[in-house]
């Protein structure tokens, strides 16, 4: 039976485990930098959290030590909120300086460029929303990524649709918001003719109602092709997207409020 380790050595092999999953972090951004990445940045992601064939994932090993791995989702977040960072970094030649309650700042031409965890945006009655991933320049949200494992039911999809909606109608919402799924999109299809109340449904009614505001992060390659074929037809404009065009989108949006005057 292996030892207990100590405290001191508890905090290190962390240390140890956040220094691996950093190095992860810029192996992806390195993908992304040379070419687009497509969709194996999330498949790595989506890899490390499922698993592969026979090899467990994180979310195997947390299901059968806790009972669950619902509620210990900080480590696809992390992914999300660092490879944002990082790319950030990269594209824009910046340096973040951590600061206090998740939040990181930078100052480009003495313009304050903030990127934070859980935020709060919106005011007034009501339960606020907080993405996963926010992006401020001079106090303004320009993106904001919103970091699931996966859809397993339309429910899940249901009350971020309202939140958003409220959060567009109210206060007009950050320039963009993506929503990143790293796992598959359960109810792709419909089942026994059905023509309502499936996942697919709710997506489409979210991305609708955001006007291209909201765009979909996915793997899933059957869900993006048919929300984006629908919608183009509808809209005229693609909701669903990869990462790699997530992060270029979101440092020319940057970019671009910089160059204005705040």
């Amino acid at each position: 039976m292996p030892s207990q380790p100590s405290p001191r050595e508890l905090v290190r092999l962390f240390a140890e485990l956040i220094e691996a999953v950093d190095q992860f972090i810029m192996g992806q951004l390195k993908r992304v930098r040379e070419d687009g990445g497509d969709d194996r940045v999330l498949d790595s992601m989506c890899r490390v959290w499922y698993g592969e064939g026979r090899q467990r994932g994180l979310a195997h090993l947390l299901r059968e030590r806790g009972g669950t791995a619902t509620g210990f989702s900080w480590l696809p977040e992390y992914l999300v909120f660092k490879l944002v960072l990082s790319y950030l970094e990269a594209k824009l030649g910046i340096s973040f300086r951590g600061a206090q309650a998740g939040r990181f700042v930078a100052n480009v031409n003495g313009r304050r460029l903030e990127l934070l965890r859980n935020a709060k945006l919106g005011c007034g009655r009501g339960r606020a929303y907080r993405p996963d991933v926010l992006v401020k320049v001079c106090g303004r949200p320009i993106a904001a990524y919103e970091v699931k494992t996966s859809f397993t039911g339309p429910r899940d999809v249901r009350g971020l649709r309202q939140q958003l909606a409220k959060l567009i109608d109210k206060h007009g919402g950050p320039r963009a918001t993506y929503l990143c799924v790293l796992g598959n999109i359960g109810g792709a299809r419909r089942r026994g003719g059905g023509s309502e109340g499936t996942t697919i449904d709710e997506l489409r009614g979210l991305l609708r109602v955001a006007g291209g505001l909201v765009k979909l992060v996915t793997r899933d390659r059957d869900a993006r092709r048919r929300l984006n074929r629908e919608l183009r037809r509808d809209l005229g404009w693609r909701a669903c997207i990869t990462i790699s065009e997530a992060l270029t989108e979101t440092a020319r949006l940057v970019q671009e409020e910089l160059n204005r005057s705040c």
